[in-house]
């Protein structure tokens, strides 16, 4: 879980395009209840 987190935050830090972190961002939000 932990490096799942790690691995979207180092993602949504390296994207530049807000576009690009907002998908990012939508997708942990779909993800992230599934492995807590």
């Amino acid at each position: 879980l932990v490096m799942i987190y790690l691995l979207v935050f180092s993602a949504q830090k390296l994207a530049q395009v807000p576009s690009v972190g907002e998908t990012l961002e939508n997708i942990a939000d779909g993800l992230l209840p599934l492995f807590i």
